[in-house]
């Protein structure tokens, strides 16, 4: 006699990012907009999230974050409702992007603390970070279709490739 014996599950990661990548759209130049994802915790310990920023400093000065925490439940979160935390992160940013694809991390700082709520200091006194994969596009009312010459910048903005110039060409067009 063989007994088969099938496992099946999810395996989780001690810090989970629901979406793992997290997406505001198409906004239109001169908009706010905000992104909003959520942190969920499987550590033995309570965590706090701290000094929250954008990988580009231009967009980090248009934000202002959010962070509330929340009790995951397996009727409101799934499989992760067995987290110990859970957070709703939220950036709200102000108009003042240019124009074009935004591709950033939003990197938060990750504190362990005590019983009493205290952090718990590292050993090797390096700090703990999460990064948030976010992307976007601003848009205004005339787009760029990309193509091999033209490209959309990170944080904004486009490059078209002109090719190799030479002396005497003709540079109007």
């Amino acid at each position: 006699v063989v007994i088969r014996l099938a496992i099946t599950g999810e395996v989780a990661r001690e810090i989970d990012l629901v979406p793992e990548t997290w997406t505001f759209g198409e906004v239109a130049t001169g908009e706010p907009f905000e992104v909003t994802g959520k942190v969920y915790s499987f550590l033995d310990t309570d965590i706090e999230l701290t000094d929250l920023i954008f990988t580009k400093e231009e967009l980090t000065e248009l934000s202002e974050f959010e962070i509330s925490p929340f009790t995951p439940t397996e009727a409101n979160d799934g499989i992760r409702g067995i987290a110990r935390q859970g957070f709703i992160v939220t950036a709200r940013v102000k108009p003042g992007l240019r124009q074009g694809a935004v591709s950033q991390n939003l990197r938060m700082q990750l504190n362990r603390l005590d019983e009493s709520g205290k952090v718990i200091p590292n050993e090797d006194g390096l700090n703990e970070y999460i990064n948030a994969p976010t992307k976007g596009a601003i848009v205004g009312p005339l787009g760029m279709i990309l193509t091999s010459r033209l490209s959309g910048q990170e944080g904004g903005g486009y490059v078209y490739d002109f090719g190799k110039l030479n002396k005497g060409d003709n540079l109007i067009g």
